[in-house]
């Protein structure tokens, strides 16, 4: 049997047997070896376990001798039929969102060139579709206008969709780029926030080094939005936590980094109390000073008497008044319904608690993105 050259796959399936998520690493094998039958007699003895473990006829130490056993034998699958390394490294796994606007007749296979395997979250439409909410805040924007038909070009529905997502980079692919010599301010910034890749071979580079420099400078901010938002910046950000998640406090600071570096955010948490301050005191001047209050969500932040008689009401109190936005950040997986925050939208959404997600860093990655979603349309 050919090997699956699917490095992400890989490692998903890897993170997933490491987490004793035997189901899902083989729902995800089921979909790309349909009639393998190594795949469905391991489904079947996991079924088997699972049907034992419900009637009670097999003790917990067997079941888990037994599941060891499947572990090891999808483990042994993977490593024998999934190619370690993708042919291609800069195909490695893109979980940006990414929105191409492909010609009317395009001759480019764009289905092919982006794999919905590799790159998670990209959206191919026409240039005169329109976009799904989902993409209505893409990374970056690919813009189709190699040997495409036409006299006019794509020129303007380029700038329409451009100026539609001021906080998209811009990925010019194509031989003669129309902003080039651009004399309008508003098609400069437009051209200031685009790569250029004029052959296939090329693209997935360019694509690559744009995602690079996004993660480092992060997204282009229009002038009208920071003049909108220059009287607030930066925004005061206050983390209540439990301490025994701080090290996830720590990795969600981490994640906001950019911001904070580009002047977006100021953050602050109770490790910046100053020897010989009021504890209660210096907690509450830095809530009433902050714009944004995030509630690290987990057991340890619900059994704090603290953190739920003192810190939780006087947040809410100031969420309530409009002095202050709460964002429940869901960390650890705890039950939170009927709290006085239990009404809130927090993220990530749908209540996926980050601790029971295979890759935290990517949960983590797109926290922070709606995060600054939020920021950026702050003074809107």
């Amino acid at each position: 049997m050919q090997k699956l050259k699917n490095a992400r796959l890989r490692s998903e399936c890897q993170a997933h047997l490491e987490d004793d998520n035997l189901e899902e690493c083989l729902k995800r094998l089921s979909e790309y070896f349909k009639e393998n039958q190594e795949v469905i007699a391991q489904r079947g003895r996991l079924n088997g376990l699972r049907r034992e473990a419900n009637l009670g006829t097999i003790s917990l130490e067997e079941n888990r001798r037994e599941r060891n056993q499947v572990r090891s034998a999808l483990a042994a699958f993977v490593d024998e039929n999934i190619l370690a390394e993708e042919a291609d490294e800069v195909l490695e796994g893109i979980h940006h969102r990414i929105l191409i606007a492909a010609c009317k007749n395009s001759p480019t296979n764009w289905e092919r060139l982006f794999p919905k395997e590799m790159f998670t979250h990209r959206h191919i439409q026409k240039y005169a579709d329109p976009v799904s909410d989902e993409y209505k805040n893409p990374d970056v924007i690919i813009f189709d206008d190699l040997n495409c038909a036409g006299l006019l070009g794509n020129r303007t529905e380029m700038k329409r969709l451009a100026l539609e997502m001021p906080f998209a980079h811009l990925l010019y692919f194509g031989e003669d780029n129309p902003f080039t010599k651009a004399k309008l301010q508003e098609e400069q910034e437009i051209y200031a926030r685009m790569g250029n890749a004029n052959t296939h071979i090329t693209l997935h580079a360019r694509l690559k080094e744009l995602l690079e420099f996004r993660q480092v400078f992060g997204p282009p901010l229009q002038t009208f939005i920071v003049e909108n938002l220059k009287d607030k910046l930066p925004l005061r950000v206050f983390i209540s936590y439990s301490h025994r998640d701080e090290d996830y406090k720590n990795e969600l600071d981490l994640h906001l980094s950019t911001m904070k570096r580009q002047g977006l955010l100021k953050v602050w948490q109770d490790r910046k109390i100053m020897p010989g301050s009021d504890w209660d005191d210096e907690i509450k001047r830095q809530m009433e000073d902050s714009h944004l209050i995030f509630f690290m969500v987990s057991p340890g932040f619900m059994g704090s008497d603290y953190i739920m008689e003192k810190e939780v009401p006087h947040a809410m109190s100031l969420h309530a008044a409009g002095k202050a936005k709460v964002v429940p950040i869901f960390v650890k997986h705890v039950e939170w319904k009927g709290t006085e925050f239990g009404r809130l939208q927090g993220l990530p959404r749908d209540e996926k608690f980050i601790d029971t997600q295979p890759n935290k860093d990517q949960a983590f990655a797109t926290v922070a993105r709606e995060l600054r979603e939020l920021i950026e349309n702050w003074g809107k």
